[in-house]
């Protein structure tokens, strides 16, 4: 008998080790996941500001040069119903 429990322990202990090692497995893959989604929505999140910078200074830009441009255009533009003579 006590043979016998020798090998029963030896196969709980096996199975205890494997039941552990596949628990850090999913650990594992579950942390590097969640770090993948957050890499995904911190590129994401620097793609939206850049993208909101660029419009910014494109309306900036769109701004100044109205600003600039000849009062005659800004009063007989196509916007303001007159054609320009």
């Amino acid at each position: 008998m006590p043979a016998s429990a020798s090998v029963e322990a030896k196969a709980k202990a096996k199975a205890k080790a494997k039941a552990k090692a596949k628990a850090k497995a999913k650990a594992k893959a579950k942390a590097k996941a969640k770090a993948k989604a957050k890499a995904k929505a911190k590129a994401k999140a620097k793609a939206k500001a850049k993208a909101k910078a660029k419009a910014k200074a494109k309306a900036k830009a769109k701004a100044k040069a109205k600003a600039k441009a000849p009062d005659r255009l800004r009063r007989c533009g196509r916007r303001a119903g007159r054609p320009l003579t």
